[in-house]
């Protein structure tokens, strides 16, 4: 399947969910990702603000900041994201593609070993991901290959196969509501 296609198809999946459904699902990261031992022990979390449908992150962020660890949400500026730290949900103001995003009194996370919670369209099992087509992840991620990149999705987000271009990035594992793929052994 072509990626424009999968997009729009995940995208249409993702709309008719009902909102019950999509609470279910969401609490359900929340506890793996609170429990996860990367998660736990991190002094910061890099961590994507869902929209449209997107696997929920505003209750990990919340907990975190109970925590009084750092959270860290991606701002782009001149085609590049860069990861900031926001101390609560004011710090922030809609950005690129209406996405909120750290607004400019925000420091920059200086953070290159901080788990990096990544969204996508789809994934497959080992590791691919397909994300929205801007690439920002992808560029971030070869510029700083130190992180351990944690792709949620729902299930369905999940597909046998997925071709990937040359320049597209993995994750080393991915969480779902029902799963946790182990990609890469650095994270073990």
């Amino acid at each position: 399947m072509e990626k424009a296609d999968l997009r729009k198809l995940i995208r249409e999946k993702r709309a008719g969910l009902e909102s019950g459904q999509k609470s279910i699902w969401d609490e359900k990261l929340f506890q793996k990702l609170a429990s996860h031992p990367l998660i736990v022990q991190a002094d910061c979390v890099c961590c994507y603000m869902s929209i449209g449908g997107e696997a929920g992150t505003r209750r990990l962020l919340d907990w975190l900041w109970e925590r009084g660890r750092e959270a860290a949400v991606p701002r782009v500026q001149d085609g590049d994201m860069n990861f900031f730290l926001i101390r609560s949900m004011e710090d922030l103001s809609p950005g690129c593609m209406g996405i909120l995003e750290p607004k400019a009194h925000c420091p920059k996370a200086e953070r290159s070993d901080a788990p990096v919670i990544t969204p996508g369209v789809a994934f497959g099992p080992a590791g691919e991901r397909c994300g929205y087509g801007g690439g920002y992840y992808d560029r971030f991620f070869q510029r700083e290959p130190g992180h351990c990149r944690i792709g949620i999705a729902y299930d369905f987000q999940i597909l046998p196969e997925l071709e990937l271009e040359p320049y597209d990035q993995k994750v080393d594992e991915i969480i779902t509501p029902d799963h946790h793929y182990i990609c890469n052994a650095k994270v073990l």
